[in-house]
């Protein structure tokens, strides 16, 4: 299995998502949150399962939620660099520094 990690970006959106679900309800928020871990255990026991979204970056859609995991495979390593939101203009996320 390979080792995960969120840039700051990453985890600045997956927080405010998480706390726009938790305003909905705390079911919701628990379902979300639910998803994402399972998301990233998946990812870090198959790295490649996203696929390419241009020659560096993968992404993963969230079933069930208007959201990707977009991330990298760095030195084996997943570094997830958004968890972008459907409603958000594509690739914003491109130039972010990891």
């Amino acid at each position: 299995m390979v080792e995960l990690s969120l840039t700051s970006a990453a985890k600045d959106e997956y927080r405010g998502a998480l706390e726009w679900y938790r305003d909905k309800g705390d079911e919701v928020a628990v379902r979300f949150e639910d998803t994402i871990n399972r998301c990233f255990q998946l990812l870090r026991r198959f790295p490649e399962l996203g696929g390419r979204i241009d020659s560096r970056h993968r992404a993963h859609v969230l079933v069930g939620w208007p959201y990707q995991i977009v991330y990298r495979l760095i030195d084996n390593n997943v570094v997830v660099v958004a968890i972008a939101h459907a409603k958000l203009p594509p690739f914003y996320w491109k130039n972010r520094r990891l």
